[in-house]
């Protein structure tokens, strides 16, 4: 964990274990986060994670947590982003908030998402060999090793 002045009393603090993610597109990435408890009794409190979709995050514990005073909780957010969100949240922040009621921690995080890789092209095949011919009348066609005879009129 980054080294972090410790909040005075009265505080929720958050500590996020980097303050910067780039993510591709469908790639998963856990993100970090240490709570700690500075109020003056223990809490139920309720992580958000706020300025970024809903959809592909996922935060374990589930909230809420119950937090002794002074203790910390390590909570694990996977971000998967989805389709589209390169446009959304393109150098944005991503902001967890702690909650108890009463009280309010936060802590931002650089998110980048990029997006995905387009597929690898499919593979090509050489072009397969053929022969036009014209005998008597018929006109025929060899791809590879089969033949084809096409009659006029």
């Amino acid at each position: 964990m980054d080294e972090n002045p410790e909040p005075a009393v009265g505080v929720l603090g958050i500590y996020p274990r980097r303050s910067e993610y780039t993510i591709a597109e469908g790639k998963s990435t856990d993100i970090l986060v240490d709570l700690i408890n500075l109020t003056t009794s223990g809490e139920f409190f309720n992580l958000m994670v706020v300025n970024v979709p809903s959809s592909g995050l996922k935060i374990y514990p589930p909230q809420p947590d119950f937090i002794e005073y002074g203790e910390k909780k390590q909570v694990k957010v996977t971000v998967t982003p989805q389709a589209g969100w390169a446009r959304k949240c393109d150098a944005k922040f991503m902001v967890f908030r702690m909650v108890d009621g009463t009280q309010v921690g936060e802590a931002h995080v650089q998110l980048t998402v990029t997006t995905a890789s387009p597929p690898p092209a499919a593979e090509q095949k050489p072009d397969q060999p053929f022969i036009a011919f014209q005998s008597r009348g018929n006109i025929g066609v060899v791809l590879e090793t089969v033949r084809f005879y096409v009659t006029p009129g």
